[in-house]
């Protein structure tokens, strides 16, 4: 009996369907209960900045698909998503991160390991924007 090597899937990955992609994951993270309501709205009108082309005075391109970059990230630690959805999302998450401001070329993106690898080695990579920043202590006086 001949076994069939499932391919990889291979989705070539461009500024628009990048963040429609995201949009969907955000949308299962949110039936399973991930986000909070005021988070749930703030992600609503970053969808309307995005794919719908609404003006937002309080949100622009780039803090839109950054907060859709944290909104898969919280959907994933409160297991919204499988292991394969995850893999997926953490390459879409990739190219958005390395694309914040500019409408990026299309790129293929295959799930091997050399690809990771040269996403995982450039520079611009601003994943870490996701991060969250530590309140600081100013000096105390007494």
């Amino acid at each position: 009996m001949a076994e069939q090597q499932q391919q990889p899937q291979v989705i070539t990955l461009d500024s628009r369907n990048s963040i429609e992609i995201l949009a969907q994951y955000i949308e299962v993270a949110q039936k399973a209960g991930a986000f909070l309501l005021p988070e749930s709205d703030l992600l609503k009108r970053c969808r309307d900045v995005l794919l719908r082309d609404v003006e937002d005075q309080e949100v622009n391109i780039p803090t839109a698909r950054n907060l859709f970059i944290q909104a898969v990230n919280k959907g994933q630690s409160k297991g919204a998503y499988s292991l394969e959805d995850a893999s997926i999302l953490h390459k879409v998450c990739q190219f958005v991160a390395q694309n914040l401001s500019a409408d990026a070329p299309a790129v293929p993106v295959a799930s091997s390991q050399a690809s990771l690898q040269e996403q995982d080695s450039d520079e611009d990579d601003l994943s870490t924007l996701s991060d969250p920043v530590p309140l600081r202590s100013g000096p105390k006086t007494v």
